[in-house]
């Protein structure tokens, strides 16, 4: 594996996660952004924020995109169900160098 530069372990990337009309979403249409370094990054961050239904082992969403992939979608041009981006959810990675 190639070592990376620090810029590069802390570059994040935007992920979208959707809703549907399901009652059980956190919300109805829409979507959450997600910073984070990587898509399985992003999708433990999305669980600690909206846990699985109870014993379930789905995403409490409709679907998950990358940026590049959303933001070329009818969905995010007109929105989603109606509803356009109910929160972003930013995570940060401060690299000291072990120094004080």
């Amino acid at each position: 594996m190639p070592i990376r530069t620090q810029k590069e372990r802390t570059k994040m990337e935007k992920f979208y996660f959707t809703y549907g009309t399901d009652r059980g979403y956190p919300f109805r249409g829409g979507w959450t952004i997600i910073h984070a370094p990587s898509l399985e990054a992003a999708i433990k961050i999305f669980q600690a924020i909206h846990p699985n239904r109870p014993g379930s082992s789905c995403l409490n969403c409709a679907d998950y995109y990358t940026a590049e992939r959303f933001e070329n979608s009818a969905a995010y041009k007109n929105g989603n169900f109606g509803e356009y981006c109910h929160e972003e959810i930013n995570v940060s990675i401060n690299i000291t160098g072990g120094k004080r």
